[in-house]
């Protein structure tokens, strides 16, 4: 039973495999654009550091991405199996989220919004799958992981090409 596909964070060399994700979390330094602005830093710079931020938290959400590959290798066909890799899972998306939330993005800041947007419906769906009450119900959830994540690497690629990366191919 496979658990959902963390696309959207694609660091700049990986394409996202079928998967969940469960990203560490950790104490990337988030530069202010604000900041950078007022020190005479010029725009260029400033969208460098912010691709560079975004970088280490997608790279983050990759390397999880393997470890979650290896859990959902597990599962077989068990609810509860599949029920803890989604709350894994869950957990790990919502600490990408809050790294998102926690950096001033300045002119991408409506790009970033629209990646935490779509994140928030995975989210959402995620959550109906960790709480699923039967394998059917869970499935439901599952399925409409497909269209969620379509919109996320949309949304991603977006911010991405603002940022000045390269798009991550499905």
């Amino acid at each position: 039973m496979t658990v959902l596909v963390f696309g959207g964070c694609g660091g700049a060399a990986t394409t996202p495999t079928g998967s969940s994700a469960s990203p560490q979390h950790s104490s990337v330094a988030s530069p202010a654009l604000g900041s950078a602005s007022a020190a005479g830093a010029s725009p260029t710079l400033a969208l460098e550091a912010l691709a560079s931020t975004y970088s280490a938290a997608s790279d983050k959400g990759n390397a999880a991405l393997v470890q979650c590959d290896k859990a959902k290798a597990v599962i077989g066909g068990s609810l509860d199996k599949a029920k803890a890799a989604a709350q894994q899972c869950l957990a790990g998306y919502t600490d990408y989220v809050a790294e998102l939330k926690a950096v001033n993005w300045g002119p991408t800041q409506p790009k970033v919004d629209a990646v935490i947007a779509a994140m928030d419906k995975i989210d959402t769906l995620v959550g109906q799958m960790a709480n699923a009450s039967s394998e059917t119900v869970f499935t439901a959830e599952y399925q409409q992981l497909a269209p969620a994540e379509v919109a996320l690497l949309g949304a991603a690629n977006s911010l991405r090409s603002a940022l000045g990366l390269p798009p991550v191919k499905p």
